[in-house]
């Protein structure tokens, strides 16, 4: 892989430095805000997901696919079997037509890359040095980079479009034995499969494309063990036909979300014959993941905002950039610490809220080990004057 870099210096004054700092503690607030709302609003959202699933684990009904009963309509029903479409995706600048669910075209071109590293380098009087060296490598990317934005464009430069864009196409009218599925069912579906090109070596629309396997096309003057900058290589990936099964209310013939009384909408396509108590616990496993995630980024902006208030404190102290280190370093784990606790005390308020019982049942258990702690020391004291 090519590359080649550039070193850039540059010198912030002092008081332009506390004057960022002083801007940075407004985001700072805000970052510290909307981070502990969302905090507080992923433990409702967490809770009634769970309890939306719950709700519809108990009020689901396995249906046979083949035939839509009345009798149903307006209840969550579970089916499972074969999910097809009579329609035929085509994709007319490359020559193919497949009878299949969804159809994707992937594009990516070879361009540059421009990556940094910073070094900051305190001075007496509080002013800061930054050094930063500007590397440039060539890789397949799927999305435009600009080059026109990099430190040093010249000898850099990137095509300014592709010369075949990325495209998506999925159908409109998709059945489950006698279910109709709706347009969210279909957008759910997501796992591809390569397409194969063989017995495709033609493609009279698609000026410049020559095939260099059975999944790939190329562009360009380069080649795939030495491509040029602006050569592009495309694939294919389809969703085909399959074993499918499906949590959603039914509606006459159609299918459409089912929503619980918590307000969760329940309408799921995953892909294999399941069960609908199998179907349900891999949702409540997403919740889980998705529950921890955003506790994870809500505590890390909470500490980032908090950093960020803290900031002018080590600017100003960085007159002497000893002193202003120590502070740095001093503000950053009280911010951490700070950070931590406001994350904690959040979500411990948000299960009071949303989880009483279990909230107090925590409480409860926490106050007797603090009992039980706290009553063995001073047995130990007792014991040691004794």
């Amino acid at each position: 892989m090519s590359n080649d870099s550039v070193t850039v210096t540059s010198r912030q004054g002092w008081f332009s430095r506390i004057k960022d700092a002083i801007v940075g503690v407004l985001f700072g607030f805000l970052f510290v805000l909307i981070s502990l709302v969302a905090l507080f609003w992923n433990e409702g959202r967490a809770v009634k997901t769970y309890k939306g699933l719950k709700e519809g684990s108990k009020a689901v009904v396995s249906v046979d696919a083949a035939k839509a009963d009345p009798g149903n309509d307006g209840k969550l029903i579970h089916i499972s079997g074969l999910l097809n479409s009579p329609e035929t995706l085509s994709d007319s600048q490359f020559g193919l037509s497949e009878n299949v669910l969804k159809m994707k075209r992937s594009v990516e071109m070879y361009q540059w890359k421009e990556d940094s590293d910073s070094k900051k380098k305190k001075k007496v009087g509080g002013a800061e040095e930054t050094t930063t060296k500007y590397t440039y490598t060539k890789e397949w990317s799927p999305t435009l980079i600009a080059s026109k934005n990099f430190q040093n464009p010249n000898g850099h430069m990137n095509p300014a479009s592709f010369p075949y864009e990325a495209k998506d196409q999925a159908v409109t009218n998709a059945s489950l034995g006698a279910f109709k599925l709706s347009e969210g069912l279909i957008f759910s579906l997501f796992e591809y499969e390569n397409y194969s090109l063989v017995g495709k070596d033609s493609f009279p629309n698609a000026v410049g494309i020559r095939k260099i396997d059975d999944n790939t096309l190329y562009y360009g003057n380069g080649t795939p063990d030495a491509p040029e900058i602006g050569d592009t290589r495309i694939s294919f990936s389809t969703i085909p036909h399959g074993d499918y099964s499906i949590l959603a209310k039914q509606n006459g013939s159609g299918l459409t979300g089912y929503e619980t009384s918590y307000g969760t909408n329940l309408e799921f396509c995953h892909k294999g014959l399941k069960t609908a108590a199998e179907m349900f616990e891999f949702q409540q496993s997403q919740n889980t993941i998705m529950t921890w995630v955003l506790r994870f980024v809500g505590w890390l902006f909470t500490v980032l905002g908090l950093s960020m208030i803290f900031k002018p404190l080590s600017v100003v102290a960085d007159v002497v950039p000893f002193v202003g280190n120590l502070l740095e370093k001093g503000t950053g784990l009280f911010a951490l610490i700070l950070g931590s606790f406001l994350s904690l005390f959040v979500v411990a308020i948000a299960w009071i809220f949303y989880r009483p019982l279990f909230a107090i049942l925590l409480i409860a258990i926490g106050a007797g080990l603090i009992f039980l702690f706290n009553r063995k020391g001073k047995g130990k004291e007792t014991a040691e004057v004794v």
